[in-house]
């Protein structure tokens, strides 16, 4: 007896690969060019670095603000990425706009992470008396307002 299997996936795999063809990657996260600290010379994104993957020798912590956001928020993305590529087929958002939104969703989702100090770890006693609050990465709002999403 044999037995044989057709598929017909209706078109699908056609669109998905005319989405990606020629769509422009998109990041989220802190970029050069804005100074943290003119004294210091520090930019946000270096800023940003060292609080990302911590500096034992400065006691700075990791605080995986990008990482953990990124990992907590795969099903949004997925989520916002299907809507967004049926607006892409059916001529109402380019390709462009669907890459931006998510950089955007998710540099947003990066702020909140700081604001709510989500899987960030807490500041040390000496750091709360000096800055008069327990909340790591808040003070001036300078490196949490530097989170963008952009195309590459």
């Amino acid at each position: 007896m044999t037995v044989s299997l057709e598929i017909n996936d209706l078109g699908l795999d056609a669109i998905f690969r005319r989405l990606a063809a020629d769509a422009r990657p998109s990041a989220a996260g802190v970029f050069s060019g804005f100074r943290a600290s003119e004294a210091k010379g520090v930019t946000n994104a270096q800023l940003a670095a060292w609080h990302e993957f911590g500096v034992p020798k400065n006691r700075i912590p990791s605080r995986p603000v990008i990482r953990g956001t990124v990992e907590r928020n795969k099903r949004k993305l997925d989520r916002f990425l299907n809507r967004q590529a049926a607006r892409v087929v059916e001529g109402s958002l380019t390709k462009d706009q669907m890459m931006l939104g998510a950089a955007e969703m998710l540099a947003g989702e990066m702020k909140k992470t700081i604001t709510r100090s989500i899987g960030l770890k807490s500041n040390r006693p000496s750091t709360v008396r000096q800055k008069g609050s327990s909340r790591p990465l808040v003070d001036t709002g300078q490196l949490k307002n530097s989170y963008e999403g952009k195309l590459l």
